[in-house]
């Protein structure tokens, strides 16, 4: 049975229990929570008291469902990653020690509907769009959603299911000469939340980029979302004159 303070709501108690259950390592990292209805007559409370408590949890960012599946305790881990105008990819902002892969979630032709890139000043027409979810040491870390200005069909498009845009240009007559990076917190994107499993309105950091080449036709533009216990970020700026 469940030991509730006197007053206290019943979803509170549970949720605090559950709480304790994960920091006490009793249900650690990756191990599915017994189902809704079990924990509901373990506490003897009502399976919508036992759901609020699951759905706080999710919204702490303790839990995460995974449909058809079940409830799972997330893990904690967390990355930095060092952001430098002169890294040239990914991989190189990252630690080289680890795997690092990317998942092909969707190609689609689509113009950008996300306003947040109205400063980037972007085409209005669609574009190839690119959604897919990088991992390191096999965990989602980051979702990407990428917009090339060239038709589906095109050499550029066989190669993002395993390269990232900048490192595909890298060898071609457009390569990238110039990224321009915009750091924010937004709620996640609905195919973020898919990606990650975390509810609606649940924060992310993100990065909103545009890539122009030597073409000056051709522009990328593009955001990358990591919930926010999963990514922060370092930048290292260098003062050339104190004084000045």
């Amino acid at each position: 049975m469940l030991n509730a303070r006197e007053g206290q709501p019943l979803h509170e108690a549970v949720r605090e229990e559950l709480q304790r259950r994960i920091e006490a390592k009793r249900y650690q990292a990756g191990d599915g929570l017994p189902s809704a209805v079990a924990l509901a007559s373990e506490f003897g409370v009502s399976l919508i008291t036992v759901k609020r408590s699951l759905k706080d949890l999710r919204t702490l960012g303790l839990l995460r469902t995974v449909p058809g599946l079940g409830v799972f305790v997330r893990q904690n881990k967390r990355f930095i990653r060092e952001i430098d105008v002169s890294m040239t990819s990914l991989e190189q902002a990252m630690d080289s020690k680890l795997p690092l892969s990317i998942t092909l979630v969707s190609l689609s032709w689509e113009a950008i509907g996300d306003r947040s890139f109205d400063l980037f000043s972007p085409p209005r027409g669609p574009m190839s769009c690119v959604r897919r979810v990088i991992s390191i040491d096999n965990e989602p870390i980051m979702f990407d959603t990428t917009y090339v200005p060239v038709p589906l069909d095109h050499e550029i498009m066989q190669e993002v299911s395993r390269k990232f845009v900048i490192d595909i240009l890298k060898p071609t007559q457009t390569p990238v000469i110039n990224k321009r990076l915009v750091i924010d917190a937004a709620p996640a994107s609905t195919e973020a939340q898919s990606a990650f499993s975390i509810p609606v309105g649940y924060p992310t950091l993100r990065r909103l980029y545009h890539l122009t080449t030597r073409d000056p036709e051709f522009a990328v533009f593009g955001s990358v979302e990591a919930p926010f216990d999963k990514l922060a970020c370092n930048i290292e700026i260098p003062i050339d004159d104190p004084t000045s």
